[in-house]
């Protein structure tokens, strides 16, 4: 207490942050990259690769050697993503998010199990370089995801070409 001030008490800065904290999960995507068989993307970027036994191919280009590793760097990308905060929680227009022409949709099919399709919109939130995204399995509701997370998942087919 400061008698005659203005400040009546002092809050412990951690007591605000617990306050803002989302209280959904954070994970929107849960997955076992181990389990996928087929990545794919839609956007600016148009590729879908299968899992052929313990390698990946390319659709549509059997000489294309791919790099395995790429693909899974994206696979624990997706397993790793973090909502930074919530945009929106239920009844989310696409369009006034960038996701009605998002920059790219991942979708993911396990062996066992639904498909993921994860969309990244090519803008986020104003004065910020993060991305909004949403899953198709819930398209109303509407996530932040960091920039440095979305350049991890927005590739193109030369980025999972094999150097060697």
């Amino acid at each position: 207490m400061a008698p005659g001030g203005l400040t009546i008490c002092e809050i412990d800065p951690r007591v605000l942050d617990n306050l803002k904290v989302e209280l959904l999960d954070t994970k929107p995507v849960v997955i076992e990259p181990s389990t996928i068989t087929k990545l794919s993307c839609e956007g600016a970027a148009k590729y879908s690769f299968a899992k052929n036994g313990d390698k990946w191919e390319l659709a549509g280009e059997p000489s294309f050697r791919t790099d395995a590793a790429a693909i899974m760097t994206v696979l624990n990308a997706i397993r790793d993503l973090r909502v930074r905060q919530y945009a929106r929680y239920s009844e989310a227009k696409p369009a006034d998010y960038g996701l009605d022409k998002p920059a790219a949709v991942l979708s993911l099919e396990p062996d066992t199990g639904d498909a993921v399709n994860l969309a990244i919109s090519a803008v986020g939130p104003k004065g910020s370089a993060d991305r909004y995204a949403s899953l198709r399995s819930n398209p109303g509701r509407v996530f932040v995801i960091k920039a440095e997370d979305a350049v991890k998942l927005i590739k193109t087919v030369p980025d999972f070409q094999s150097k060697t």
